[in-house]
């Protein structure tokens, strides 16, 4: 058990650290905000571009294959000038978390504009179902 002294040493030193720590909280949650896309929750271009140059370094280092897939959503235009923004939106969610579910936790999917993804992935081309 702790002294009342050392009680109050450590109640001092816990006030101490709570508004460091709140700052850094706040910090940490505005740079990945910065960072993903408010519609769908993936990265966005700014992100992709970070982890590009990351990833492509890291492939390099270590001899291996990076795959990069561009992706745009045909007639994207239409389905927003027919049936809406709010069924485009919707759309829009779908694409980015089965994107999401098809690749590793360590690899990206980014929006980079309004119908167009990006995904880069290492070594796991054959996960992507269309590449055969």
């Amino acid at each position: 058990p702790f002294t009342d002294k050392e009680m109050h040493t450590l109640e001092n030193m816990l006030c101490a650290l709570v508004y460091p720590l709140r700052n850094a909280l706040t910090y940490k949650q505005a740079v990945e905000l910065a960072s993903r896309d408010p519609l769908t929750g993936v990265g966005n271009r700014r992100y992709f571009d970070r982890m590009l140059d990351t990833h492509w370094r890291s492939a390099e280092a270590h001899d291996r294959d990076l795959a990069l897939v561009l992706f745009d959503v045909d007639h994207f235009k239409t389905i927003n000038d027919s049936l809406g923004h709010d069924v485009g939106d919707k759309l829009l969610k779908v694409v980015a978390s089965r994107f999401e579910r098809l690749i590793a936790a360590d690899q990206i999917v980014a929006r980079i504009r309004a119908a167009e993804f990006n995904l880069f992935m290492e070594e796991v081309i054959e996960r992507l179902p269309w590449v055969r």
